[in-house]
């Protein structure tokens, strides 16, 4: 008989480094279909502010499992947010 009672063993990081890799290609790619989808019918900004707004709460999700906002803020968060704006510069162009 097996003992139910004993813990689960920990996953890798390493493993759950790639399992995570594989999700984000994977919710990368479903985000990049339906903004094909909808930039058929919407203009590209609606496209992607929607597809923008459904990402957020996943994203959320994906920062409380991961170990909270905590996680978010590191040395370098100053330099994250520029380049995040320098990303977004060329978006708030189009119109």
């Amino acid at each position: 008989m097996s003992d139910f009672s004993a813990p689960l063993p920990a996953v890798p990081k390493n493993l759950r480094a790639i399992g995570l890799l594989v999700a984000g290609i994977a919710l990368f790619s479903i985000q990049d279909l339906i903004l094909k989808l909808l930039s058929g019918d919407y203009p590209l900004s609606e496209a992607m502010v929607f597809c923008s707004l459904t990402a957020t709460p996943l994203i959320w999700l994906l920062v409380q499992f991961d170990g909270g906002s905590k996680t978010l803020f590191t040395a370098g968060t100053r330099r994250m947010i520029g380049r995040g704006f320098i990303v977004f510069a060329p978006y708030s162009s189009i119109t």
